[in-house]
């Protein structure tokens, strides 16, 4: 069983009860028989955040209340803002893209702001994931620094939908970056916050 991730802009909280509308649909078609709602991710930008409403806030706070993951995406993009995570809790912390492409820009400063701001998530409780991963040399940083996980077009790049469901009923599976036992491994893991010093 793999989690679904969705993103949502702060537009979508003030036109709409996202957990009220999340609720309905888990409901309606009976899902508590087959998967808990923690395998529901809302994914929202620090950005969005930062200019969103009391209206949104109250809905940040009642995802997780209800039982759904919360994940703040974007982090390290524009003005970021350490606060945020004294204002709200989140399950997990997606690193900006940019951070991962220019490791060694600038005498190699954003390996040291990654590896700090993954020290602090794991300290807070937050999980940690670094996007734009493309390169083996990367995959091994991001691993030295304890990030739990990666994406990027090193795993695979975006597809349309079709492609995917035409290549699937074709027998073209994906590649596997990890055993069954490997996966149930970091299942496991996924709930454990370790401390990294």
């Amino acid at each position: 069983m793999m989690p679904i991730s969705v993103n949502f802009s702060r537009q979508d909280f003030d036109h709409a009860d996202i957990v009220n509308e999340m609720n309905k649909i888990y409901e309606k078609h009976g899902m508590d028989q087959y998967v808990d709602k923690s395998y529901f991710i809302v994914e929202i930008t620090e950005q969005d955040i930062a200019v969103g409403t009391d209206t949104l806030r109250q809905q940040l706070q009642d995802i997780r209340k209800n039982g759904y993951q919360l994940w703040l995406d974007d982090f390290g993009s524009g003005y970021s803002a350490i606060n945020m995570f004294s204002r709200f809790d989140f399950d997990l912390v997606k690193y900006d893209m940019d951070l991962l492409r220019n490791l060694d820009e600038h005498n190699g400063v954003n390996r040291i702001i990654l590896k700090e701001l993954v020290h602090v998530a794991r300290k807070l409780g937050m999980h940690t994931l670094i996007e734009g991963l493309e390169t083996k040399d990367q995959l091994s940083f991001v691993k030295d620094i304890g990030c739990e996980l990666a994406q990027g077009f090193y795993y695979h790049k975006p597809e349309p939908l079709d492609e995917t469901l035409f290549r699937l009923g074709n027998g073209d599976n994906m590649k596997d970056y990890e055993t069954p036992y490997e996966r149930h491994i970091m299942n496991k893991k996924r709930f454990d916050v370790q401390d990294h010093s």
